[in-house]
């Protein structure tokens, strides 16, 4: 479920992104880039606001294959899974309570 919509008071009429000219400039500029590229984006603008779609619709979806998963896998099998889906940005994992209750865990630390 993505965040609810901010306030239109608390929004500034300017948001911008600035890749300093530091020793990182250059991996960070090539990582919009590729980004642009890879969501099919006119501008690094929209290639940034379309990643952070992604990432919440990316949650919603692994969320969503790990409790269909759960019926269906063993508790071993379905931590690989999640292990397996995990990046170093968004971290799954999964945990049954006392009543054997599913519990996952979505980029959340």
């Amino acid at each position: 479920m993505g965040s609810p919509e901010p306030d239109l008071d608390d929004v500034p009429n300017r948001v911008s992104v600035r890749t300093d000219p530091d020793a990182g400039y250059a991996t960070r500029y090539k990582t919009l880039h590729d980004a642009q590229h890879a969501l099919d984006e006119t501008s690094k603008t929209k290639a940034i606001l379309a990643a952070c779609r992604h990432v919440d619709a990316d949650r919603r979806v692994k969320r969503r294959a790990i409790e269909y998963l759960a019926d269906r896998l063993p508790p071993k099998e379905l931590a690989e899974v999640c292990r397996r889906l995990s990046t170093a940005e968004l971290q799954l994992g999964m945990e049954f309570d006392t009543e054997e209750k599913l519990e996952v865990r979505v980029g959340e630390k």
